[in-house]
């Protein structure tokens, strides 16, 4: 059927003949049957019955034709990621990659898939389900020699023939701490101790006379230099 042009045009869809007082023709009959005399229905001359449609059928549903444009629906909401650890081995760090979302008035199309992105790289792919909040992504980070922190994220991109639209991002990353095979080894900082000489000498030698006797002759006392014995023991225990 083709809609006429005309805005405001109202258009009813019904059943021809409904309300008729009788179904004497084509146009008022909607279906016949026949009815036996026998309770079999057989052997004997059969009497056809008409049926015809009430008056409420003659207008089933209507609509207006409108010159608005079409605005497609769009979905835009904010995605909850959080990468929960799991085990860790030698090689790497098992990673469970929870993505929650409020599902939209009209729901996911079919294909729709989440996108998982591991410090802005895609990593993998999840579909979305035909309900429920959330997907589960399994990731799997391989260790290095130091320490390393990722951040994953989440996106859903979808049009569907209509243009209608369901898009999704992340606006907090989810951060995973995976510990390395051996931290320090690169020269980024070493066990992070202390060498007493080095907080002694430096001060000793940049200030440590000048400061000895300021304080010696304001406060009347005598007072040992910081590269004493008792000094530099006290540093390296606080070391």
């Amino acid at each position: 059927m083709r809609a006429p042009n005309t805005p405001s045009q109202q258009i009813v869809f019904g059943l021809a003949g409904a309300g008729a007082t009788a179904a004497t023709d084509a146009a008022s009959t909607q279906f016949q049957y026949t009815r036996g005399t026998t309770a079999g229905g057989t052997g004997t001359t059969g009497a056809q019955v008409e049926c015809a449609v009430s008056a409420n059928a003659a207008a089933l549903t209507t609509t207006t034709i409108t010159n608005a444009p079409w605005v497609p629906f769009e979905w835009n909401t904010n995605l909850n990621v959080q990468a929960q650890p799991g085990t860790l081995d030698e090689d790497s760090l098992a990673v469970n990659v929870v993505t929650s979302f409020v599902r939209p008035a009209n729901n996911f199309p079919e294909g729709t898939m989440v996108s998982i992105l591991r410090d802005g790289v895609e990593v993998g792919e999840v579909a979305m389900p035909a309900s429920g909040t959330t997907v589960s992504f399994p990731d799997d980070i391989p260790r290095t020699a130091d320490t390393q922190v990722y951040r994953y994220t989440a996106v859903v991109n979808n049009t569907d023939a209509l243009g209608d639209t369901w898009v999704g991002a992340t606006a907090t990353s989810s951060p995973v701490i995976v510990t390395g095979t051996n931290p320090g080894a690169g020269g980024g900082g070493g066990t992070g101790s202390l060498d007493p000489g080095s907080v002694v000498n430096p001060i000793d030698g940049a200030i440590g006379g000048s400061l000895t006797s300021s304080l010696s002759d304001s406060a009347g006392y005598d007072v040992a230099p910081l590269s004493s014995p008792t000094v530099t023991g006290l540093l390296s225990s606080a070391s």
